[in-house]
């Protein structure tokens, strides 16, 4: 009994897949115009084993590292050998007061604080590209803390952010944007329900708002059913008429087509004045009286 419906399931789920292929609009676009998608894992450097596995899906999926994790620096090597994005996955408090981890940022931080363990971060992580949120239901709703964060990101010159969107009053992803941060936002969670057709759905959610939008950003998590699932479609999506993108790629693109922003002109014309603050340079605690460019702090070892 339990192995007949076993196999009802599996035949259900390759249903499923072959439906989602065969209903795929055929394209005959150039590759370069076809509509862009771009996929996370989150939550790599816990387990070895299930990162590895991740680690293998084919094409540009992008990975996003928890600070201070046992496995982050290995994998995060292996993932950047393979010409794979590298992210920070930050961990934020969220309202609910789940566990942050090592690493995480809170409410009660101050700028300082807020810079020194996002540097500390930073510095856990080799070769990252950009920086998620991990949790932060409660932190992304906070201006001024997303204000610090992006500076930071800013001074560095040479990372995107990208909003996880685990609350509708985010305010991230329009403070980056303000302060010149390359940057973006989840359209879809792959696997809020860990179940391959559940999975197959948001991954069909996925192909719907690239092709209605041009892009979509999916975000999913190193388990064996989220990784089966891609496993299969990853290398069908031309069939699709959609073509995976690395995430850098799919921020610049849409913001290429984004209409400039008035406040991030402000932002930009007012920058450095009435602050008080020369965010080029900040005192860490822990390092005495030295001083440290924000670059230096995050490459410091």
């Amino acid at each position: 009994m339990r192995r007949r419906a076993l196999l009802r399931r599996e035949h259900t789920i390759i249903a499923m897949l072959l439906c989602l292929l065969t209903g795929a609009p055929g394209s005959s676009l150039h590759a370069a115009q076809l509509p862009q998608v771009s996929i996370i894992i989150d939550d790599m450097g816990n387990q070895r084993e299930s990162g590895l596995k991740a680690l293998s899906l084919p094409g540009p999926v992008a990975y996003a590292f928890l600070p201070h994790t046992p496995h982050a620096a290995e994998l995060a090597e292996v993932a950047h050998r393979n010409a794979k994005e590298v992210i920070l996955h930050l961990p934020m408090q969220s309202h609910t007061g789940r566990p942050l981890g090592p690493g995480g940022v809170t409410a009660v931080m101050d700028r300082v604080d807020l810079m020194r363990v996002v540097s500390a971060g930073l510095r856990s992580v080799p070769h990252v590209s950009g920086v998620s949120n991990h949790m932060g239901s409660l932190l992304t709703r906070r201006r001024e803390a997303m204000g610090w964060l992006m500076d930071l990101l800013r001074v560095r010159g040479n990372l995107f952010f990208v909003d996880s969107r685990t609350t509708r009053l985010s305010t991230a992803l329009e403070v980056a944007q303000q302060r010149g941060v390359p940057s973006t936002s989840r359209d879809v969670f792959l696997d809020n329900e860990l179940d391959e057709a559940a999975i197959i759905r948001a991954f069909e959610r996925l192909l719907t708002i690239a092709r209605r939008r041009g892009s979509s950003l999916a975000i999913g998590h190193p388990h064996d059913e989220t990784l089966a699932v891609l496993r299969y479609m990853i290398p069908r999506l031309g069939a699709h008429g959609v073509r995976l993108v690395p995430v850098e790629t799919l921020i610049r693109t849409r913001e290429s087509l984004r209409p400039p922003s008035p406040a991030a002109a402000r932002f930009r014309s007012a920058k450095g004045t009435g602050t008080g603050i020369d965010y080029r340079r900040v005192y860490f605690p822990g390092y005495g009286n030295q001083s440290f460019s924000l670059g230096q702090a995050a490459s410091t070892r």
